[in-house]
């Protein structure tokens, strides 16, 4: 297909999913070596106070990634212990946050590749995530739940532990890295963290952590264009699982490191995310990896009401593709599509979340 042609079958596809009514908008950014960065939006989207007024998204429009922000606290791991040494792969949750002395040990390095043994939590609760705590779920909160429930969540990560593939989608997991890594490096809150360590040296200058007072995130809605409410009710304990927000212009900032297309301050951490750590799946640190493709994908999806997003790195090409939405499950439908017409591949959109 012809670089016009792959621009006008991306447009179409954003342009058939946007439901209405409602203010649904999506933002697909797309590079190869032989397609110059190119944004393409589809849809409207509207905010809280009705200002900026309803208009189509761009590439400063903030959109809350969800669980595509996993990557992005796996690489702060990588952070505090390839180029920092402030941490080591034996080092344990407990090392960094002590009041969980009751909890089994969770090595940091298990928390980033979804090795743990804390169970899946993605599709159901199966007892880590708590139900009576009010919003805003704080650090202390997490803490103090688990400490209460920590013979049960023990009882189940042995559980875990005993399968023979202890692969399990925690976002819990990535909850407590983040936290961890923050007191490994001594940062005074989460967004000083994500900040200093991987926004402002990537140049990413419309991200952030959510909710936030400074910057106004779109209205949600579901795939049927209804508005939804944002759940936002274990942050900002789950900041690592599902807290950041970003534009189309600093995803691209993100994924052009990530795939190695450009040389940045942290270079030393893309063959460290890009490394294997399991089989079954197959995963990365924070990413999954597509081997069943030619040639190979990183991929991350991330879902909530109202928000969804898709991001792809092909690196051998290099080639990156993503979809963010204002609306639930819109963009990981699309991403798997957009990036098999950059590769020339066939893919089915992954399910992992």
């Amino acid at each position: 297909m012809s670089v016009e042609s792959i621009v006008d079958e991306i447009k179409n596809m954003l342009r058939a999913a946007v439901p209405t009514p409602g203010h649904v908008g999506l933002m697909a950014g797309v590079q190869t070596p032989d397609i110059d960065l190119t944004y393409i939006p589809a849809g409207t989207i509207a905010y809280p106070s009705g200002t900026p007024a309803a208009d189509e998204p761009n590439p400063d429009t903030p959109f809350r990634l969800a669980s595509c922000t996993k990557p992005f606290a796996a690489a702060l791991y990588g952070y505090a212990s390839v180029m920092q040494g402030m941490v080591t792969a034996a080092d344990t949750v407990q090392d960094y946050l002590p009041a969980l002395g009751p909890l089994t040990a969770l090595e940091l390095s298990t928390l980033a590749d979804y090795g743990s043994g804390l169970p899946a939590d993605n599709e159901h609760n199966p007892g880590t995530a708590p139900t009576h705590w009010a919003y805003p779920y704080q650090v202390s909160d997490m803490t103090t739940f688990l400490d209460e429930d920590a013979i049960s969540i023990n009882a189940m990560i042995g559980v875990q532990r005993a399968k023979p593939n202890i692969y399990a989608y925690s976002n819990l997991g990535f909850g407590l890295l983040t936290c961890a890594v923050q007191a490994a490096l001594d940062f005074p809150t989460p967004q000083q963290l994500f900040e200093d360590v991987l926004f402002i040296p990537l140049g990413m200058t419309s991200s952030g952590l959510v909710p936030t007072g400074a910057v106004q995130l779109p209205l949600c809605y579901d795939n049927e264009g209804h508005s939804v409410t944002p759940p936002n009710t274990l942050l900002p304990a789950y900041y690592g699982a599902g807290g950041v927000y970003t534009s189309a212009a600093d995803m691209v900032q993100w994924l052009t490191f990530s795939a190695g297309m450009r040389t940045t301050p942290l270079q030393p951490l893309v063959s460290f995310m890009w490394t294997r750590q399991r089989t079954d799946p197959a995963v990365a640190e924070g990413w999954f990896i597509r081997e069943n493709l030619n040639p190979i994908w990183l991929v991350k999806n991330g879902g909530s009401p109202g928000a969804s997003s898709w991001m792809g790195v092909c690196p051998d090409l290099p080639a990156i593709a993503f979809v963010m939405s204002n609306a639930t499950a819109l963009a990981d439908r699309i991403g798997p599509k957009i990036l098999s017409l950059l590769t020339g591949g066939n893919a089915q959109a992954p399910t992992d979340r």
